[in-house]
């Protein structure tokens, strides 16, 4: 039989802590107990990706019968992206329309246990803001470009962009449901994440219906030599700028010697 790691038997600690906190709530309860593996997520040099583990306890009334779903939504840092469309002019392709989206989640990664379509309607999911769809919509009505047209097609295609470098993720069957009581999910962050105050909202629907949530918080920094150098290329450009070139001149220099002595 194979031995359990101790980050398994970790996890088995906490799930039966929570289950025993959950046991003991009042019997109306029908609240939802969450916590994540790690809060903080150092980003050094060799940072290849990692992965955050959710987990936690489904509160119910013993004669309870409706069927519970969890929905969890992790959103990272928001940003202003700028989405461009390219025409063919005189033979060119160029940029001849730029829509710029404001406060765009920088990582958005949604994982349920189930479908979405199966959990709530479409009206329940765009009120919450669940889902990226949602997402589009909202991105649509919360631009403020004079004139704009197409809003939807242009919201479409940022996400559309963000998904293709894996920063933006839906996972259906993500959540597991244990014994109706507790949950569990991965999720991953890429290689390309972004720094920053990310949060995790954890969404309890019965019968199609919210009846709980909660919000974890979660950090991503750069540490060592990667956060040296994205502070100082963000807090003193000027200075970076200046040693991005002396390090090329050396690197030239050193180039030309060793050729000379080839």
């Amino acid at each position: 039989m194979a031995r359990s790691t101790p980050r398994q038997m970790l996890l088995m600690a906490c799930l039966l802590v929570i289950a025993a906190l959950s046991s003991v709530a009042p019997a109306k309860g029908q609240g939802v107990i969450s916590d994540l593996s790690k809060r903080d997520v150092p980003i050094e040099w060799n940072f290849t990706g990692t992965q955050i583990l959710i987990f936690g306890a489904i509160e119910a009334s013993a004669d309870d019968k409706s069927i519970a779903d969890v929905i969890i939504v992790v959103t990272g840092p928001r940003r202003t992206i700028l989405a461009r469309r390219k025409s063919r002019v005189a033979g060119i392709w160029i940029n001849t329309v730029t829509m710029p989206f404001k406060k765009v989640p920088g990582y958005y990664s949604i994982v349920s246990s189930r479908p979405l379509a199966k959990i709530a309607s479409n009206i329940t999911l765009a009120q919450l803001g669940i889902g990226l769809d949602a997402l589009a919509h909202h991105l649509a009505i919360e631009n403020d470009t004079p004139n704009a047209t197409n809003l939807g097609i242009f919201s479409k295609a940022v996400i559309r962009i963000l998904r293709n470098e894996g920063l933006y993720r839906e996972e259906p069957d993500g959540v597991k449901i244990i014994d109706k009581s507790l949950f569990r999910a991965t999720i991953g962050l890429p290689a390309n994440v972004p720094v920053g105050e990310f949060h995790a909202d954890i969404y309890l629907f019965r019968d199609g219906s919210l009846v709980s949530a909660q919000s974890q918080p979660l950090h991503i920094e750069k540490q060592g030599l990667e956060r040296f150098v994205y502070t100082l290329a963000f807090e003193y450009p000027m200075l970076y700028g200046i040693v991005a070139v002396m390090l090329a001149v050396l690197a030239g220099l050193a180039a030309s010697a060793v050729f000379k002595r080839d």
